[in-house]
Order: structure tokens, then sequence, then C-alpha cells
């Protein structure tokens, strides 16, 4: 049997996201209060301390900005600041830590090249031969 409308875990509820139905003014001064703790604490600010500070987790948290533009809007922005402080260490001394955040965050550090044109394996065959 489906739950009732007002149960937390009716359809159409926003908190069957795991998120309880926060607003975006709620994720917004939630976590403008976790960077605030974090500086003064002198410890990194990270996506998953972000999502407990609003009451989730960090899979929970990206999931839900996918899917609810209001508040998925603060939960990009809230995201983004977490990005821009990881980005900004890579300036530092030692920013191996701060490469690897980035890299599974989908930034690359690959150059790709396209090669048109072709070669006979003939002419492949000289060259080696040449060498």
């Amino acid at each position: 049997m489906p739950a009732p409308l007002g149960n937390k875990y009716a359809l159409g509820n926003r908190s069957n996201l795991g998120i309880r139905a926060y607003t975006a003014k709620f994720i917004l001064e939630t976590a403008d209060k976790y960077f605030k703790k974090c500086f003064k604490k002198k410890i990194p600010i990270t996506i998953t301390g972000l999502g407990l500070a609003i009451g989730t987790t960090r899979k929970t948290m990206i999931e839900y900005a996918k899917r609810d533009e209001e508040c998925g809007n603060a939960m990009k922005r809230v995201v983004g600041i977490v990005e821009d402080f990881y980005e900004a260490r890579l300036s530092g001394n030692s920013p191996t830590g701060s490469i690897f955040w980035l890299k599974n965050h989908g930034w690359s550090d690959k150059q790709e090249i396209e090669h048109s044109g072709s070669i006979s394996l003939k002419e492949l065959s000289r060259v080696s031969k040449e060498k």
C-alpha cells in the first residue's frame, strides 16, 4: 500500500531523495555556517562535509542538485565554492591532493591530439628500417 501524501515517504514528496524538503535559503545559510566553521578551525572544506552539514550524504546531495531546480541551483553554487577552494590550492607548493580531487570531478590534465591523414605499411616499414 502506498504511503499517504502527508507522509515523508510518499511519492512526489521531495524527501524521497534522502534530503528533507529544504529550501534554497536553508542550503545556502547552512553551507555558509559550514564554510565559516571550517575556516575558523583551519580545516579544509569538502563536499562530504558540506553534505553532512546540510543533513545528507555527498552522493544524495549531488543527485538532489540534478532533480530539483530551486535547491539544485543552491547546491551547485555551494559545490562550486568547494571546487574554487581546491582550484585555488593548485598554486601552492604541493598541489597533489588538489589535482587528485579535480581529476575526480571532471577535470583532465591530458592533452588529446587528433591526427588526420594516412600512412601506408610500406612507409611505416621504410621509416622503421631507417632508424
